[in-house]
């Protein structure tokens, strides 16, 4: 098993930024214990979340729903949701058929992780 704190981490505590990046090859018991990890972390607070697609491998339906069961559970926390692809350029470009069939609609995309915390943290002030 994929120990959720190896791929989940807090990058901003004062903005509660949560970065979280998937496991190369995804399966139902991880998802599950790395959203029950986010929700340890977040603690009941609002939360911006960047999601690390970089290396992970397309999600089996089992794994979707899963996906889906998580991101629903996080509705009310999070404030906004950014995706880094990295060189997944197939992923990149079926991000929203893949978005919608877990959840994720409305969501932003970045270059890199680091510039998604520091915009992030930038944002409101």
């Amino acid at each position: 098993m994929v120990d959720p704190k190896d791929h989940i981490y807090i990058a901003d505590s004062e903005k509660l930024i949560i970065v979280y990046r998937e496991a190369d090859k995804p399966n139902t018991e991880q998802v599950i214990s790395f959203f029950d990890y986010v929700n340890e972390l977040a603690q009941g607070r609002e939360f911006d979340m960047i999601l690390n697609l970089s290396k992970a491998s397309p999600p089996s339906s089992a794994v979707r729903h899963e996906f889906k069961k998580g991101f629903k559970g996080l509705d009310r926390f999070v404030k906004s949701y950014t995706i880094f692809f990295g060189k997944n350029f197939l992923l990149k470009i079926t991000a929203k058929f893949v978005g919608s069939s877990i959840g994720l609609e409305n969501y932003s995309s970045c270059n890199s992780i680091e510039q998604a915390i520091e915009d992030l943290s930038k944002n409101g002030e």
